[in-house]
This record gives C-alpha cells, sequence and structure tokens, in this order.
C-alpha cells in the first residue's frame, strides 16, 4: 500500500521574450495560468486538475526568488501538498505547480488522474476552453462526477458573510444555489465601481466558495477600506460589506 500519494504538474512557460510574464489562478476551476500582459493580453498558456474529487493544491513562483536556490525534495513536497497558495504575479519569471492529493493506492488498483495542459489567446476563450474540457472529462468519466458527495441544493440562493472579515491578505465568500444557473459575483468600492469579477459563469446547483485576494481586475492590490460583494443570479441578488485592512 503507498501512502499519502500526491501527483502534480510544474510548469515553467516563457510567454515573453524577457521571461517576464504574469501568473493568475482560477481556483472553482482548478486551474493556474500564464499571460503575456496584466491588461490586455493576447496569449495564455494553463494547467488545469480534470478531477473534481479530491484535495488539490496549486502554488505558483517567482522563479528569482522562490527557486533562487534551486528546487529542493522539501520545496517539491510543500508544493504538492501545501494546499492553494495564491500569488498573483506580474512581470516576473514565474512557474506554476497544479497537484492532487493525497490518496492511498493499494496492490494492483489505480486512480485516474486529469491534467489539461493548454493556451488561448483570450480570458474568455481560456475559460470556455477550460469549461468544455471539463464537460468532455465528466462526460467519458461520469462514475467520478457521481463518487461526489450528494449535493443538497438550499431552498433558496444565499450569500454568506465572507470570512474572515476584516481582512488581510484574502478573504472566502460563500453562496449557495437552489439550481443550476448563470452566476455573477461582483467587488465594488463605495463609489460602485466594479473592482474585481470574481465569477461570471455558469454554476451548478449547492454551495460554492470564491476566494477574493484584495485586487482589482489588473492584478493590483486595491487600498484599505470599505469593499462591497454582489451576488447576481438571474433577477435575484444579494451583496454584503466587506473590510479589507492594511
Amino acid at each position: 500500500m503507498i501512502h499519502n500519494l500526491h501527483f502534480g504538474l510544474f510548469s515553467d512557460w516563457n510567454i515573453n521574450t524577457d521571461n517576464l510574464d504574469y501568473v493568475r489562478l482560477d481556483q472553482n476551476r482548478r486551474m493556474a495560468y500564464m499571460q503575456n500582459d496584466s491588461l490586455n493580453s493576447d496569449k495564455y498558456a494553463a494547467v488545469k486538475l480534470m478531477n473534481r474529487s479530491g484535495d488539490f493544491s496549486m502554488k505558483t513562483f517567482d522563479n528569482s526568488v522562490d527557486l533562487v536556490n534551486g528546487f529542493s525534495e522539501t520545496d517539491k513536497w510543500a508544493a504538492l501538498s501545501g494546499g492553494v497558495e495564491s500569488a498573483i504575479l506580474n512581470d516576473v519569471d514565474a512557474s506554476i505547480m497544479v497537484s492532487i492529493g493525497s490518496f492511498d493506492l493499494a496492490p494492483h488498483t489505480q486512480r485516474r488522474l486529469g491534467f489539461f495542459m493548454f493556451a488561448a489567446n483570450s480570458l474568455d476563450q481560456l475559460t470556455g476552453t477550460a469549461d468544455a474540457a471539463q464537460g468532455l472529462w465528466d462526460g467519458i468519466y461520469p462514475e467520478e462526477y457521481a463518487n461526489l458527495d450528494p449535493v443538497i441544493a438550499p431552498l433558496n440562493m444565499q450569500l454568506s458573510q465572507n470570512y474572515p472579515n476584516p481582512f488581510n491578505p484574502s478573504t472566502s465568500i460563500k453562496y449557495s444555489l437552489t439550481a443550476a444557473n448563470h452566476v455573477n459575483l461582483t467587488v465594488y468600492d463605495v463609489t460602485g465601481r466594479v473592482v474585481r469579477v470574481l465569477e461570471n459563469r455558469f454554476s451548478l446547483a449547492g454551495q460554492h466558495t470564491s476566494i477574493w485576494f484584495g485586487d482589482d481586475d489588473l492584478g493590483n492590490q486595491v487600498p484599505a477600506g470599505i469593499y462591497f460583494c454582489e451576488l447576481e443570479v438571474g433577477t435575484e441578488s444579494q451583496s454584503i460589506k466587506m473590510l479589507y485592512l492594511e
């Protein structure tokens, strides 16, 4: 029996000729990706974990800082098993790790794992391709999707208060859907200006979690202060107030 097994992919793409790229994480899609510009990117490269069940980890690296002394076995294990260590990286020589685990493997048994590496020319194309690939995976291997814990749909749509609140550097925002629907989850400042679009996609019934790292849509850290998060599903909407600290 092999215990506490983890498996992951480490990627060090150099999209720009100077090796200085931009890194983002999409935790809900279990995907990490690089892009060639903060504002007007037209080149993307991504790694997506296809397995819906099981714990997973994602980590981003600034190679000039995190890997300056090499990539030791201890460093590799920490990246494989450390959970989601999210950092938006801008204009650095970067790399990413996406992994799944832990799980045990008995003799003469197997475990199916799927990773999807792909490229795109826009963020819409990137997320659309990721969602289409997930649908294809679910169709080919429906037994994995069926093995997920049963989803108990809530009686009412609900946007829960973020936790922690106040927060720094990140906060979790949970919402529940009574049925599958298109979801918009958006952060606004006190003037009503859109700061960060956290979700703009189709979501299944049940509870979901999105994480905000106090950044705007360009990857810049926002000033400390009060922000509002609004959930829009069809004609319904709910909002919460959040306090971001220095």
